[in-house]
């Protein structure tokens, strides 16, 4: 669409009340009539006063500068063209298109709904204030008629148009569905997101006055959900785990997926924890598998979840791997980490790696069983203020060490070591990764586990640091 205000300008309906058809002067007939008096009107969407050209009343019809109208309508995804006398509106496929009764009249100027004929009408060309240049207007009750063949509520009273967003009506999702508003609302619950509905809706599926709106509004805002389209919000749609993969990716502000678990958010949802077992990508969400997701989201967030009395397995927190992790994984401009293979195997054995610890108390001792990684290239590092005391398989003893290298126990590949967490300071162990070409190690993730009033206090340590 011509963007500069010069083009063709549309009339509004006619003034107050009209017992019949207006009769408007023709493009070369108005060029001898130059006196309008123009007036400020106002163009109103979703409640929201978006323009305020000027109009003029000319036989007793409304008139103002299609320009203006265009550039509303397609705040509703409408789009128009201009050219040569023909104004052509292309609506979303999403809208119902009434195409009945067409009587198309006579004029000059063309009115059309994706390219179909619906009306023609004289024009009137005056000066657009707002520009100073030529424009020309044609009836607004035209445009009405067009709008409402496609759903479009807009009443004029004379000073004001008020053009109403045409929201289809939703079918109520079946019981064992969620529908997508429902997801978001649970995700920015758990990440603190205040929804806000500032701003018209411009999707066909939810207006600016629906109570999910602020839900949705704040969700696309901040690059946690990427509508369909740009027309149709899917808010009221059944979810399916691929979407809701794909919004939890982005909440945690994911990018570059090469250096995230299993590279994909349905892959990389899986690894980390956040799915329900057994889950298919292409599965519709039920609203049990809502709740667990949610849960499982909160208890990551903290670092751990509740399996027993007294008992816990840690939960990493997700962060993303390509700042947190792989930064400044280079030594002489040679990466630690050659291929994507080398990158997901490091980083999903630590989330592995993490993931495996248990947390109980028994009989007053916190013990933390952690995964031996023997027989791999990966290794932990346990330390703390103090001695760490540790337990082997088969020892009915505990062993001390001012500092606990997984390297050096002689334990299988399926054995946890056991290890005390003393009450005053909690211990801090790290997933480590030999690497021999460089003749050295890496640490590939940090673990910090306290001992609270209700339970661990685990945070994940800065190794970029």
């Amino acid at each position: 669409m011509n963007q500069r205000r010069t083009g063709a300008l549309i009339a509004l309906t006619g003034v107050a009340a009209m017992s019949a058809w207006p009769v408007f002067a023709s493009v070369a007939q108005a060029a001898s009539t130059p006196h309008y008096q123009m007036q400020k009107k106002a163009i109103v969407l979703n409640g929201k006063t978006v323009t305020q050209p000027y109009g003029f009343a000319y036989n007793n019809t409304m008139y103002m500068p299609i320009w203006y109208v265009m550039n509303t309508l397609e705040q509703l995804g409408i789009k128009s063209t201009w050219n040569h006398n023909v104004w052509n509106m292309t609506v979303p496929s999403s809208f119902s298109v009434d195409t009945s009764n067409i009587q198309v009249g006579t004029g000059q100027i063309s009115l059309e709904i994706n390219g179909k004929l619906m009306h023609k009408v004289n024009g009137i060309a005056a000066i657009d204030p707002s520009t100073g240049k030529p424009t020309t207007f044609i009836p607004i009750w035209y445009t009405q008629q067009l709008l409402e063949r496609v759903g479009i509520d807009s009443p004029w009273d004379g000073t004001t148009w008020v053009l109403k967003n045409a929201v289809q009506p939703q079918p109520k999702l079946p019981a064992n569905e969620v529908a997508t508003w429902q997801f978001l609302q649970g995700v920015e619950k758990q990440f603190g997101v205040t929804p806000s509905s500032t701003g018209a809706s411009k999707y066909d599926d939810i207006a600016s006055s629906d109570s999910h709106w602020g839900i949705v509004q704040s969700a696309i805002a901040k690059g946690i959900y990427q509508p369909p389209s740009a027309t149709h919000s899917g808010a009221y749609a059944a979810i399916d785990a691929k979407t809701a993969d794909t919004i939890l990716w982005n909440a945690f502000g994911l990018k570059n997926g090469a250096f995230q678990p299993g590279a994909d958010p349905s892959d990389w949802a899986n690894i980390v924890g956040l799915n329900p077992s057994g889950i298919q990508s292409t599965d519709l969400l039920t609203p049990q598998e809502l709740t667990e997701i949610m849960s499982n989201l909160a208890d990551n967030q903290q670092g751990f979840r509740v399996t027993g009395a007294n008992s816990y397995q840690i939960d990493y927190p997700i962060e993303d791997e390509a700042t947190a992790t792989f930064t400044g994984a280079t030594s002489s401009g040679k990466p630690f980490f050659p291929s994507n293979q080398d990158v997901q195997a490091a980083i999903t054995n630590t989330y592995q790696f993490y993931d495996g610890m248990h947390l109980t108390n028994e009989s007053g001792t916190w013990v933390l069983s952690i995964p031996s990684l023997s027989g791999t290239k990966w290794f932990s590092y346990t330390s703390t203020l103090g001695d760490v005391q540790y337990q082997l398989p088969g020892d009915s003893t505990w062993q001390s060490a001012s500092t606990l290298d997984s390297r050096e126990l002689q334990v299988s590949p399926t054995d946890q070591i056991r290890i005390r967490i003393p009450q005053d300071n909690g211990l801090t162990i790290t997933m480590n990764q030999m690497l021999p070409d460089f003749g050295g190690t890496v640490t590939l993730g940090s673990l910090d586990i306290e001992l609270g009033t209700g339970g661990p206090v685990v945070h994940r340590v800065d190794i970029t640091q």
